[in-house]
């Protein structure tokens, strides 16, 4: 009786070693995804979101570049072309910047004749704007421009977005580890 009793104390010791080292290698691993995963899913995030910012300064250049000293907008413009859409993100604003000017503001961007050409970001009011000014000729310059906080959420969103692929993935591959090390741990469990 004895020794059936030491028996069963033995198996059940074998059971609980056999079950501490599966459950030791499935929260390491397991941990390790995480820290991985999470490294991965913030890498992802940051990029995403500065190359969406990249996209809309390219996208400002582009709109620039439809204007040239041979295709300027009629005289009856104002300094202003709003484009406006059913989409509020998608707003863009181009102002025509003349030396006649001089260094007098025109609304509504307020933009001085002076300000140099290439990208800026500059503080109108209590709005923020990203702004492409590119020279047209001697006298003329070309200002696009875009809100910062509708650039922001565009890039937050894309951002976001790229993070999609760790919020699915991880959990099944949590679990997938989980079930392989109960898999791979059955046949020690058996022989013991």
């Amino acid at each position: 009786r004895y020794q059936e009793c030491q028996g069963r104390r033995m198996d059940g010791e074998q059971k609980q070693v056999a079950h501490s080292l599966q459950f030791r290698l499935s929260l390491w691993l397991s941990l390790s995804v995480l820290v991985v995963a999470t490294l991965g899913a913030a890498i992802a995030f940051f990029s995403a979101y500065q190359e969406a910012h990249e996209s809309q300064d390219d996208n400002l250049r582009q709109v620039a570049n439809l204007f040239d000293e041979n295709h300027l907008p009629s005289d009856s413009f104002s300094g202003l072309v709003e484009r406006k859409s059913n989409d509020e993100d998608s707003r863009i604003l181009v102002q025509l910047i003349t030396a006649t000017q001089s260094n007098i503001s025109v609304p509504p961007l307020n933009l001085k004749s002076s300000i140099n050409t290439g990208m800026h970001t500059v503080i109108l009011g209590t709005d923020k704007y990203r702004v492409w000014v590119k020279r047209l000729n001697a006298t003329q310059k070309i200002a696009v421009a875009q809100s910062t906080e509708v650039r922001n959420e565009i890039a937050l969103d894309d951002a976001q977005h790229a993070l999609v692929p760790f919020v699915f993935l991880l959990p099944a591959l949590l679990v997938l580890i989980q079930v392989l090390m109960k898999n791979m741990f059955r046949p020690i469990a058996l022989l013991t």
